[in-house]
């Protein structure tokens, strides 16, 4: 008896409305959750967007794959049975009322109604009978009369009542769209691999030859999603897929082949935003051997078998890069990459994801991404804004787009750590007709992003440059540029008292020596202990200011040093290295000072050169040549819940359009015949009272008003 009650009562909780209702606000959040944060995406993605700590939460929920999480879909089930349960309570109740004439109304009982009245007709009872029946059927009302007794006689009239299935059709779409909901998730898939005591496929399955048949879902597998990554050159089609039930693989038979013959995409003007992608592929049915050629787009999908296929993305199908390795080793070193003497740059290719190419002293290289434009805001030629232009800027951009040409983005890795990069094929212009090669270093632990910019001479080369910082590491070549600089340019007063010849020339080349040796950060640590000199001769150093300007002053007065020494380095490598090319003329001097164009130049340089003593290579890469190659993505799903989800729709529009458009009536006449002759009580109801109801009751009591007057 007690369990008797027990179940009882659970019956009533599952089908109560208040139950009902809680669950399905839990399935719209989640709906709108799922909707707002993109699902199934790379681990990385959502760490990047969300933070590790909050990727850790909402992972721990399934928030990334929150309609197959098992929570949700306990959810939807009971939402579902919930429904069905408050359907089958109420649904005999509606119908038992839509079919109902109430036919046991009396006269006292008109008294309870509101909308109610009382007319005298001078028409005998059954002319009076008769024009109530053709104002009902006028009036599209469905009416049924009843003699109580010989004097009286009862109308009950009625239309509108097929409201009540609004309330049917609308719970009958959630159940309907829950199930089809139910059948596309993974639920139908787990329950089959349950019962076929299926096994996922091994860790040291490499291709399909070596996935067991435990691991095969049959191609009568009654629901299942899966992308397929098809390639241009692959010789033969591909016959399967890879389904994902959790963290688990499992292969998925396919009743046809299909084989990529062409992916074309287009993009917007001056964007690199795809405007439209779609594959050429050739299916091949494994019954019947028909050959199909189907054009596959996003929201045109080819289907056979009730497997639809859809054009989901694309990906890179192993892009090549072709590099040039420039040794950053001493000029005199014999130290070799890959087996050559590390003089002259060393070309190979790469392949995105492909394996890791060897270089020296252990480093290896990883390609990871080619990119065959890069269209952005060319909202300033200034050198100094460069970074905001290549690394992207907060500030208001704008301008016109520009395409900066195709770069890879690759990996260096080393046992002391691994070192990311981003190059651009093509020189960017910087201003002041220089151009350099730009390599952006990603940011590193305590660090932020560096710029590598290798300055372009005439040709549209970096060789000038390579020869200048080769050169300027010779001690021989860096001696003769010294003693041109002092020729060229003279020192300023203030810094030259008291030096004579030998001493000027021993300043200027210890400062050359250490920037050669140790760049910017060697170059100012030699400027500080300078400073610290001149201050303690002056006894200066509780003057703040004279110690910060004696710093300034040094600094600036060293740094003007190197790229006078640097100007007349690049001279003595235009002619006495004699490059191989009338374009490469020496430098004009006039009394100390170059072109603006020339002044870019050696200042890019030396910037050049101290950023490539930061790396932790002994080479740095350029790009020769890029092949971009694409594959196509295509998603491959079998749904036959939409079908559920469509039906859902419509029964929920017909749902709406009943309880909202359709209104309930239901109308009572009682005619009685007394001595005065023939009296009619009226009563009208609803189970919505609105300003149209009240509106037609007026038009009743207008319309039966007449009677007694002896028209209707």
């Amino acid at each position: 008896m007690k369990k008797d009650r027990w179940l009882s009562r659970f019956l009533e909780l599952l089908g109560s409305m208040r139950l009902a209702i809680c669950l399905l606000v839990v399935v719209s959040i989640a709906s709108v959750i799922g909707t707002i944060i993109e699902q199934e995406m790379p681990i990385i993605v959502y760490q990047d967007q969300f933070g590790l700590f909050w990727y850790q939460v909402f992972d721990k929920l399934s928030i990334f794959s929150i309609y197959n999480a098992t929570w949700f879909l306990v959810v939807v089930g009971f939402l579902c049975v919930s429904t069905t349960i408050c359907v089958i309570n109420r649904a005999p109740n509606f119908v038992r009322e839509m079919k109902s004439w109430r036919l046991g109304v009396r006269e006292k009982s008109f008294l309870g109604f509101k909308h109610q009245f009382k007319i005298q007709s001078i028409f005998d009872q059954e002319r009076t009978q008769q024009l109530i029946g053709q104002w009902l059927s006028q009036h599209k009302f469905k009416f049924k009369t009843q003699l109580i007794d010989d004097q009286v006689t009862l109308f009950a009239a009625k239309k509108g009542l097929a409201t009540k299935l609004g309330y049917i059709f609308a719970h009958g779409a959630i159940i309907v769209i829950c199930l089809g909901g139910l059948m596309d998730s993974r639920l139908p898939s787990d329950v089959y691999v349950w019962l076929a005591g299926k096994q996922p496929i091994p860790e040291q399955a490499r291709t399909v030859a070596d996935v067991p048949e435990h691991s095969w879902l049959s191609v009568h597998n009654l629901s299942f999603k899966s992308n397929v990554q098809l390639s241009s050159r692959a010789t033969q089609g591909t016959e399967v897929a890879t389904v994902f039930l959790g963290e688990n693989r499992y292969l998925q038979d396919l009743p046809f082949s299909m084989k990529l013959k062409e992916f074309r995409v287009e993009y917007y003007p001056n964007t690199a935003m795809p405007k439209r992608f779609s594959s050429l592929v050739t299916f091949t049915d494994k019954e019947t051997q028909e050959v199909t050629d189907a054009v596959v787009e996003v929201n045109h999908p080819y289907i056979s078998h009730g497997i639809a296929v859809y054009q989901s993305s694309f990906a890179d199908g192993g892009s090549k890069a072709w590099f040039s390795l420039r040794p950053l080793l001493p000029v005199d070193s014999k130290q070799t990459v890959q087996g050559i003497v590390a003089r002259q740059p060393i070309r190979f290719m790469g392949v995105v994801q492909g394996p890791s190419i060897g270089l020296t002293n252990g480093f290896s290289l990883d390609v990871l991404e080619v990119k065959p434009m890069n269209i952005e805001l060319d909202e300033t030629s200034d050198m100094n804004n460069l970074t905001s232009r290549v690394l992207g800027s907060a500030a208001p951009k704008t301008g016109r787009n520009v395409n900066y040409g195709p770069s890879v983005m690759y990996r260096i890795k080393h046992a002391n750590g691994d070192h990311q990069y981003h190059t651009y094929m093509n020189s960017v212009d910087l201003g002041n007709k220089v151009r350099a090669f730009i390599t952006v270093v990603d940011p590193q632990k305590g660090k932020e992003a560096r710029l590598l910019r290798i300055p372009v001479d005439e040709l549209g080369t970096s060789r000038e440059f390579e020869a200048v910082r080769q050169a300027f590491q010779l001690d021989s070549v860096r001696a003769q540029a010294v003693q041109q600089f002092l020729r060229d340019f003279p020192l300023s007063a203030n810094m030259d008292q008291g030096l004579d010849e030998k001493m000027r020339f021993n300043l200027v080349n210890g400062v050359v020596k250490v920037f050669a040796q140790q760049g910017f950060e060697g170059l100012q640590s030699y400027s500080n202990n300078a400073a610290q000199f001149v201050i303690a001769q002056n006894n200066a150093q509780g003057d703040e200011s004279f110690k910060e300007e004696t710093k300034r002053n040094f600094e600036g007065f060293f740094s003007q040093i190197v790229q006078g020494v640097l100007v007349e380095t690049r001279n003595i490598v235009r002619t006495q290295l004699r490059l191989s090319s009338d374009r490469y003329t020496p430098i004009d001097i006039k009394e100390g000072k170059v072109s603006a164009h020339d002044q870019s130049w050696v200042l890019l340089s030396m910037i050049a050169m101290s950023n490539l003593q930061e790396l932790e290579q002994p080479f740095y890469m350029s790009i020769d040549h890029v092949e971009h190659i694409q594959d196509t993505v295509l998603q491959v799903n079998r749904s036959p819940g939409k079908w559920f989800v469509y039906l859902g729709a419509v029964l929920l529009m017909l749902g709406v359009y009943f309880m909202i458009f359709v209104r309930d009536r239901r109308l009572w006449f009682l005619c009685k015949q007394t001595a005065s002759g023939v009296e009619v009580r009226v009563a009208m109801n609803t189970q919505k009272y609105t300003l149209d109801f009240q509106d037609e009751f007026d038009a009743l009591t207008s319309d039966f008003s007449k009677m007694d007057k002896g028209s209707l």
